[in-house]
């Protein structure tokens, strides 16, 4: 009886934290997610601001940015849904 009782209390202790670390786990998701959008905004902005001043003072800087980091921007945004949708899987 002892040995039952054993397992069955550390059964459910152990559930406990993984409930807690997965309410954390997915608000740390939603706060990626959100970040990613807010840095596909200034992605937009700062495309915007290239468009405008690449014909009079083409803006190297601006251009060697945007080569780089839409790539960088575009994989963070399929590994949060990926990360999204694994989460979803595993409620």
């Amino acid at each position: 009886m002892n040995t039952y009782y054993y397992k069955k209390t550390r059964m459910y202790s152990e559930e406990r934290p993984i409930s807690f670390l997965l309410l954390h786990v997915a608000v740390s998701l939603e706060n990626v997610i959100t970040d990613i959008a807010e840095m596909e905004k200034g992605m937009e902005m700062t495309k915007r601001e290239y468009e405008a001043r690449k014909d009079r003072d083409p803006p190297v800087i601006l251009k060697d940015f945007l080569a780089n980091s839409e790539d960088k921007i575009k994989k963070l945004r399929t590994d949060a849904k990926s990360a999204q949708v694994s989460g979803n899987v595993c409620k």
